[in-house]
């Protein structure tokens, strides 16, 4: 996180899967190189299903054990090349995303990324299927396994005198953050609407954070 030095005006924290990254076209696609090789989708979301519940997150590694078990004589490198040559060709990053963080960054805020996963998986995901250029708008990017409103304790503690903001599109990380650190801005937010406005959002809760000359959040 940069210095208070530079004067920053707010640190927003975005989540990633369905904010910034395509993660439902990023599965329609896996979907179509799995149909080729005679997997449906209902296989996929059946293993899934039942991983999540007993081991947690998605992973690579986690999908191929389980579909060894499942199906006999599966490509599976064909299929890991087909899903990473998508994933490397930038298709999945929103198409407003590089243009909103810039934006903000320009004007005085500290982008933050905090994704819920595997750290390998998401980290590729970041990393890989978005590009260098996209992780330099964040001053720190973070995946974690546990509860995100851990991390916002200490940026409030640290960060009290600017407003912090939390872009999330799962209910139960915004409730769980605004219940522990109801200082926080929070937005429930989906790909499905414009990116764009979100950025009008943020602005406008610093012009009444400004103006009201007190820390609480109004969103």
């Amino acid at each position: 996180m940069r210095t208070k030095k530079q004067k920053l005006k707010g640190i927003i924290v975005w989540d990633f899967d369905r904010v910034l990254f395509d993660t439902d076209r990023m599965v329609d696609d896996n979907n179509e190189i799995f149909a080729k090789y005679d997997i449906s989708p209902e296989l996929i979301r059946s293993i899934l299903d039942k991983a999540n519940i007993q081991e947690g997150p998605f992973s690579w590694a986690l999908l191929v054990r389980r579909l060894k078990n499942k199906k006999k004589g599966v490509p599976l490198n064909s299929i890991k090349r087909e899903m990473q040559s998508n994933l490397l060709s930038g298709r999945y990053v929103r198409s407003e995303a590089s243009k909103v963080l810039k934006n903000l960054k320009s004007n005085g805020f500290a982008n933050m990324l905090l994704s819920f996963g595997s750290p390998p998986y998401q980290y590729q995901k970041i990393k890989k299927g978005c590009g260098p250029q996209f992780c330099r708008y964040f001053d720190e990017t973070a995946v974690t396994l546990g509860k995100k409103y851990l991390k916002f304790r200490s940026l409030v503690k640290k960060f009290s005198n600017i407003p912090i903001f939390f872009i999330d599109d799962t209910n139960e990380h915004l409730a769980m953050v605004k219940k522990h650190t109801p200082s926080v801005h929070t937005l429930q937010y989906s790909a499905q609407s414009p990116l764009g406005a979100v950025e009008e959002w943020i602005h406008e809760q610093v012009q009444r954070y400004d103006s009201s000359g007190n820390h609480s959040a109004r969103g």
